[in-house]
């Protein structure tokens, strides 16, 4: 079940402006430590991502960006 305090794979890909593929590499690549499926035993079960793993990752690439200017 999602909260107010989390959002799916397909909000997170449009608000980071990637497509939901990427999201869910970025979860295999532990992108999003605390990113979990919304029904864990469900061969297909949608990605449920915590607002507070979005939130530091657009932080991280803010720095990154602000780095390499």
């Amino acid at each position: 079940m999602m909260n107010q305090d989390s959002i799916s794979a397909v909000d997170a890909a449009k608000r980071l402006g990637v497509s939901a593929m990427t999201i869910r590499r970025m979860i295999r690549a532990g992108e999003f430590p605390n990113a979990y499926k919304s029904r864990p035993l469900a061969k297909t079960s949608p990605y449920i991502i915590p607002l507070s793993d979005i939130e530091a990752f657009e932080q991280q690439r803010l720095a990154s960006t602000k780095k390499s200017e």
